[in-house]
């Protein structure tokens, strides 16, 4: 690119430079994104029955990962080990 460039007469020479660059930033910024772990996080805290019909309530945490590649949404107890269960769903 740097020896062909000079070959180009006038001010094209700088139209094709910004052109070239914005192609290269744009695909740089795609793989980036492409290949992060998480793009979008969030959770919260709450008290929920844990089972439907079942007046039994629970403490979790669930989680949200949003990304370009699939979303995760995880339900982990606080503690883990609630109502003879093991509540740590993925």
């Amino acid at each position: 690119f740097l020896l062909i460039l000079p070959g180009i007469r006038g001010h094209s020479r700088w139209f094709w430079l910004v052109r070239v660059l914005l192609s290269l930033f744009i695909g740089a910024e795609i793989v980036a994104v492409h290949f992060s772990a998480q793009w979008s996080v969030g959770g919260m805290n709450t008290n929920t029955s844990y089972k439907a019909f079942s007046a039994a309530r629970v403490s979790a945490h669930i989680g949200l990962h949003v990304g370009l590649e699939g979303i995760n949404i995880t339900l982990t107890g606080t503690p883990v080990q609630q109502l003879n269960e093991t509540i740590d769903y993925n």
